[in-house]
């Protein structure tokens, strides 16, 4: 592949993966305000002791802290996701804003920022794997929370239905 199209192509991609980067940061952002605020209604019942599982027979006590688990679980792996990576490039490439941050002034920034045509696709390249990899594990955070979550859901509504057949 001639070397003007494969820098177009990595762009392009390098680009693409960018854009799928931020539509996993808005489907976090949307989960986790969508579980904070089933959070409050669950905790604003508990604190008006509208409800509370202590004072059920032990099978809704067991479903309500499996769901309590299975939920805060699912908030915790939720987090992880939109949870911020600091680093720098291995091998002192400068690839992302870490690795210019790590430069001590403005001068060595320039210096560093002083490459061919190869080295930006090779940089982009790497930025590119870089990206897809941290697309896929907030991905697979999403998808797990999203899993613990519902079980959680389907622990408190066993828990209900308890207490209403009870």
């Amino acid at each position: 592949m001639p070397e003007d199209l494969k820098a177009a192509f990595v762009a392009r991609l390098l680009d693409e993966t960018r854009q799928e980067l931020i539509r996993a940061e808005g489907k976090t952002s949307l989960l986790l305000a969508a579980l904070i605020a089933g959070g409050g209604a669950v905790l604003g019942g508990i604190t008006a002791r509208a409800a509370t599982p202590l004072e059920h027979p032990w099978p809704v006590r067991v479903t309500a802290f499996c769901a309590l688990a299975a939920v805060l679980a699912g908030a915790v792996r939720l987090a992880s996701a939109v949870w911020p990576r600091l680093g720098r490039s291995p091998g002192g490439a400068v690839d992302y804003f870490g690795d210019v941050a790590s430069l001590s002034d403005v001068t060595s920034v320039a210096q560093r920022l002083d490459i061919d045509k190869a080295e930006i696709v090779d940089r982009d390249t790497r930025q590119l794997w870089a990206l897809s990899r941290i697309v896929m594990a907030r991905y697979r955070a999403i998808r797990t929370s999203m899993q613990l979550i519902g079980l959680g859901i389907a622990f408190g509504t066993c828990s209900l239905l308890i207490i209403a057949f009870l």
